[in-house]
């Protein structure tokens, strides 16, 4: 009969890698950080584009939402684009990356473009 041979005692699991104190506490402030940085510049983005698509002159008759919202959105969607990723577990921070700066991008460049087109 064949006799198999593990490198390890059958009923026991390898040692898995646990994570750190330090490490969860890292990634519970990078969320906050960048889920939070996240929502305020989706707030001034949907001020800005409220602003831009009004049809109301006097909802914002000397486009101040659309200038200091759009000024005030682009760092925040910075700070969430760069903290975001790391509020995930090792594995899945290139995947959060490559899904939040395209988003970042895209959303920032929406923005540009209602500021400069605006009448």
């Amino acid at each position: 009969m064949l006799e198999v041979v593990y490198p390890y005692p059958y009923p026991q699991q390898p040692p898995r890698p646990t994570s750190s104190g330090v490490g969860i506490v890292v990634q519970v402030l990078c969320g906050l950080i960048g889920f939070g940085a996240a929502g305020i510049a989706g707030f001034f983005g949907l001020l800005v584009l409220w602003s831009r698509f009004s049809t109301d002159p006097g909802d914002d008759p000397h486009g101040y939402t659309l200038i200091f919202g759009t000024l005030l959105a682009l760092p925040c969607a910075l700070v969430a684009a760069m903290t975001t990723p790391f509020a995930f577990p090792r594995g899945y921070r290139a995947k959060a990356a490559a899904i939040m700066t395209p988003l970042c991008l895209l959303g920032s460049a929406t923005l540009i473009t209602a500021w400069f087109t605006a009448t």
